[in-house]
């Protein structure tokens, strides 16, 4: 992702007086912002996290968006390692 163009999904906003609208791209703006913080891009990062409406994510959503980058890293790390275990663990 580091590569990449990330859209910022902001063309929406008019859009998003729809609560469910709002929830879906407030979660897709969740899945963004934490891949913008495992690569390192910390000004895309704060670009999401800000537009997220906080109350449309789970806690663990909440803890993972709060956590520094290395331990957010460790428990990517931990759910791949669960996941070749055939344990499937996601904040998804």
């Amino acid at each position: 992702i580091r590569t990449k163009v990330i859209p910022k999904l902001d063309g929406f906003v008019e859009s998003e007086a729809h609560p469910d609208l709002k929830k879906y791209l407030d979660f897709e703006r969740y899945v963004l912002a934490m891949h913008c913080k495992l690569s390192g891009r910390k000004s895309d990062f704060k670009f999401y996290r800000d537009a997220i409406n906080l109350s449309n994510l789970t806690r663990l959503q909440k803890v993972m968006l709060a956590l520094p980058r290395p331990l957010a890293q460790a428990v990517r790390d931990f759910k791949v390692f669960l996941l070749s275990k055939g344990i499937r663990w996601s904040t998804y």
